[in-house]
């Protein structure tokens, strides 16, 4: 039976990317966790090193001196947390990217937790959240086309033939993630419904619902919290507008 504490998504979109020569470190307590990160990376010019706890840890950095290190947060011997204060106290590794792996939080935990680490991911591991976490701190090439930014300026909006369905599905596949989402329960919860949304709008093609499903997920990896506030305050407004009780 398959774990499914860091079952990874592989919807691989960035698929087109690939890192320079690196070396990352993955710290976790369960073997098969680290091997689906392996895996899921696999041909991608990266040497990969295991630690199964926060002591090993310490000892594998001050050998191999990786590039960027996967920490998760719930081990025994030396958890993460205490692993990464160690080592962000230590001038000679205090520069080296730490990403947390951790469960689901809330939106307001995201600052006490970014205040230590560098990045985060939720768990299950999707690959695009990998990916894009790895690309800010990695080297790396692409001929992917950057997607379209998301502003203020644009007007979130649905084409007025595809207003019925769009309520239709909202009420089936959308609202329950919505209504979790706009109570700010957690960061997964949001992301959960912002993937429901951009599947709705690349089905019925309503690229303004596909740019701002991913202005959301943008503002999540960069942990911008008043952006994500103002856009799930946006999205009330539009249901409001389209006339959805």
């Amino acid at each position: 039976i398959i774990n499914n504490k860091y079952e990874i998504e592989n919807k691989k979109q960035n698929n087109e990317v690939t890192f320079e020569k690196s070396a990352i470190l993955i710290v976790d307590d369960i073997k098969l966790n680290r091997k689906l990160i392996i895996e899921s990376l696999e041909n991608n010019n990266i040497v990969f090193f295991e630690a199964s706890n926060g002591k090993e840890a310490i000892s594998m950095v001050k050998e191999i001196n990786p590039d960027l290190i996967l920490m998760d947060i719930k081990m025994p011997v030396l958890n993460g947390l205490e692993a990464t204060k160690i080592l962000k106290k230590d001038k000679n590794y205090s520069n080296i990217p730490i990403i947390a792996l951790t469960a689901s939080i809330r939106v307001k935990e995201v600052h006490s937790l970014t205040t230590l680490f560098n990045g985060y991911i939720t768990k299950p591991i999707i690959y695009d959240i990998l990916i894009k976490e790895l690309i800010r701190f990695l080297p790396y090439k692409t001929n992917v086309i950057e997607l379209e930014n998301y502003s203020n300026a644009q007007v979130l909006k649905i084409d007025e033939d595809k207003k019925d369905i769009f309520i239709e599905q909202f009420e089936i596949n959308i609202k329950n993630s919505w209504q979790k989402a706009s109570q700010g329960c957690s960061t997964e919860d949001i992301i959960e419904f912002s993937n429901a949304l951009s599947d709705f709008a690349k089905i019925y093609e309503q690229n303004s619902l596909v740019v701002f499903s991913d202005a959301i997920n943008i503002a999540i990896y960069d942990f911008d919290i008043t952006s994500l506030e103002n856009l799930i305050e946006e999205f009330s407004a539009f249901l409001k507008e389209i006339d959805y009780d």
